[in-house]
């Protein structure tokens, strides 16, 4: 029996939503993503960019001592979005001294802890920061 080998892949590996979701389980969720240069992000304490990694939103946040960190743009509170993906004009902004969350005002400093969470006095602070992602700079890429 001969096997004849095609040419390319077939439509369905480039555009099916099954393959899709598996390759990004077995390839893309295990591995380094280069998502921009270091310089991209401004200098400033609570400097920001917004990124889409596979439909996941990052935010890629300077803190007080300069280091970039990866949250998920996601308020540990309820959820809401702490940089409206919808909105083009905040892919890159400042967010101050602290990172807050539009729907309850829980705030955050720029290194992902929990800094105020109003009307919940016993609250787990240790626990309730921002979900960080992995980061590292290598020869000026993020």
């Amino acid at each position: 029996m001969e096997v004849v080998l095609e040419k390319s892949l077939n439509r369905a590996a480039y555009v099916d939503e099954e393959n899709w979701a598996i390759e990004k389980h077995k390839v893309f969720a295990s591995n380094w993503f280069c998502i921009g240069r270091h310089d991209e992000v401004g200098s400033t304490s609570g400097s920001y960019k917004l990124v889409d990694l596979q439909g996941e939103q990052v935010l890629v946040v300077r803190g007080a001592d300069s280091s970039l960190r990866a949250f998920v743009n996601m308020c540990r509170h309820r959820g809401t979005e702490l940089v409206d993906s919808t909105d083009a004009s905040v892919v890159e902004g400042c967010f101050g001294a602290l990172i807050r969350c539009p729907y309850h005002n829980w705030t955050y400093n720029t290194d992902g802890s929990l800094r105020g969470a109003p009307h919940l006095a016993d609250i787990d602070y240790e626990s309730s920061g921002l979900l960080q992602l992995g980061l590292e700079v290598w020869g000026g890429f993020v």
